[in-house]
């Protein structure tokens, strides 16, 4: 969406005239860039193409001057468009590099200011970004690792709180031992047990014991017995974090009326075999897809999606058991 201004005078007229020049500083929070748009000759708004020596930033001055019938603009002393019909303006803000939820645009002139504030909301997430830790380690049993990442749609927006699916390995045993036992700092556990009783419910990722529950909490994740990825739900700032341990879990076993300590743990000392699961952004444009394919043993190497034969996506970090 954008902000609309109307430029007026001190009687509420849109500022007009021959030898009008106005200058206008524009002001981006937390990173957010700055677009723009003028009226054309017809009194239309259109956007303008902003010099790529200024196309990223969060901070310029605007300026509109009078060509003697109508009005040419300035940004940052550059011109943008000639022409143009009246005064009026209008600005749209994008997420920046920095990927914020929210910003706060202040457009400054003479004694006169107006603020506007943008939420950023991407439609449809179709990449993952921001990784933390780009590599990290599982210890001795008991230890565990988290992932943050980011959702983005194709404009670089991040993605609140919506849905992103993270496709899993398949259970095997040399990920016997691993599970996902929280999700956003959340640790998984739902009312399932005798009379309603919580129990907690991680996610295997091997060829464990067989656990009899499904995950859903609401907004945080799903997982269904024996499937091979989850829905992972995004905070108000588009990231989401997945926590994963070694061994030394609880989890409601057999008819889930009881929480059990799961205590076997993958072998640490095997590292040197291959226990690599690499994070990487799918190649589906139009799902968002975090994937952790299993067998990585190169920190620079191509994987796979879904079984495909066609590498689809470079590494971005690995997680070793």
């Amino acid at each position: 969406m954008a902000a609309y201004f109307e430029p007026v005078d001190t009687s509420g007229n849109l500022l007009s005239g021959s030898s009008l020049a106005q200058t206008f500083t524009l002001a981006a929070t937390n990173g957010a860039t700055i677009g723009l748009e003028v009226t054309d000759g017809s009194g239309n708004l259109q956007p303008v193409t902003l010099p790529n020596t200024i196309n990223a930033d969060s901070n310029l001055v605007l300026e509109v001057k009078s060509d003697g019938s109508n009005y040419d603009w300035y940004a940052n002393g550059l011109e943008i468009a000639t022409g143009s019909k009246n005064t009026e303006f209008a600005v749209t803000l994008g997420a920046g590099s920095s990927n914020p939820a929210s910003s706060t645009l202040t457009v400054t002139s003479g004694g006169a200011t107006a603020t506007a504030g943008f939420t950023f909301s991407g439609s449809t997430a179709v990449k993952v970004t921001n990784f933390a830790p780009v590599f990290s380690n599982i210890g001795a049993a008991g230890t565990a690792t988290t992932v943050t990442f980011t959702a983005e749609d194709g404009s670089g927006d991040p993605v609140a709180n919506q849905l992103v699916k993270v496709a899993l390995p398949a259970p095997s045993v040399s990920t016997e031992g691993v599970w996902i036992t929280g999700i956003d700092g959340t640790q998984l556990s739902e009312a399932i047990g005798n009379n309603g009783a919580t129990v907690y419910t991680p996610i295997p990722l091997g060829n464990d014991e067989t656990v009899n529950y499904s995950v859903g909490i609401p907004n945080l994740v799903t997982w269904g017995n024996g499937e091979n990825y989850i829905d992972v739900y995004t905070n108000a700032s588009g990231q989401a974090s997945i926590t994963f341990q070694n061994g030394d879990v609880l989890y409601a076993k057999g008819d889930g009326s009881t929480t059990t300590p799961y205590a076997n743990t993958v072998d640490t000392n095997s590292v040197s075999s291959g226990n690599l699961f690499a994070f990487t952004p799918s190649a589906a444009a139009n799902e968002g897809v975090l994937e952790f394919v299993y067998g990585a043993t190169s920190a620079t190497a191509t994987f796979t999606a879904s079984g495909s034969a066609t590498p689809t996506a470079s590494q971005t970090g690995q997680i070793q058991f």
